[in-house]
């Protein structure tokens, strides 16, 4: 008895999420959230000075993305978003720092339907600004100013599962590749690197469709 009556309370509940899954995807629909993210990469650059020398960047990342959608057709979205990172920060030996990224994308996605969840890949071209002061870089008195540039693009796989009456979760792995230039300033001295930065993590994220 004990078992039928969870059985049917299970079933009950599931009956929105059930019917939420029928009409999540449909043409004409918005939906409205947002991903948070955890990623690591790794950054090589080399500037166009004589004898230079490569330098790497390891960094980690918290990423938070709110993203508006707009499906033309079953499955077919096009996708607006604001990206915003705090990132960590090492340049070879020296201390660690924080940097704060802020950029816009707009792509789309085609998620077919699969028992119940929405599933298929997703593409995000992207423009980005972030400005770095590292104070007492190296030791020194000066401060090293690091202004960067990023346009590239994300590219992954998500799922997507309707829940209660009009929410989503969402969960994915995405790459994201960019081209960089950066302007640096140290002292009286200035350098214009250039290089690309490839990013790799997942993503989750809540959104509300309508």
């Amino acid at each position: 008895m004990k078992t039928l009556l969870l059985a049917s309370t299970v079933a009950l509940l599931a009956i929105p999420s059930l019917a939420s899954a029928e009409g999540y995807g449909k043409p004409g629909q918005l939906e409205a959230g947002g991903f948070f993210g955890i990623s690591s990469s790794t950054e090589t650059y080399k500037s166009d000075a004589p004898g230079a020398t490569e330098v790497e960047t390891t960094r980690t990342g918290v990423l938070i993305q709110p993203q508006v959608g707009y499906f033309v057709s079953d499955g077919l979205e096009l996708i607006g978003e604001l990206n915003v990172g705090t990132f960590s920060e090492k340049v070879e030996d020296a201390d660690p720092t924080t940097s704060t990224a802020i950029g816009l994308g707009f792509g789309g996605g085609y998620f077919l339907s699969l028992g119940g969840l929405r599933v298929g890949p997703q593409a995000i071209l992207r423009v980005a600004q972030t400005t770095t002061k590292i104070p007492n870089f190296l030791g020194s008195a000066d401060d090293l100013d690091v202004s960067q540039q990023d346009v590239g693009a994300q590219v992954g796989g998500f799922a997507k599962m309707p829940v209660g009456g009009g929410g989503v979760i969402a969960i994915g792995l995405a790459i994201d590749y960019s081209n960089v230039e950066q302007k640096i300033e140290f002292g009286v001295l200035e350098a214009e690197p250039k290089g690309n930065t490839t990013n790799i993590g997942a993503r989750v994220g809540y959104f509300v469709f309508f």
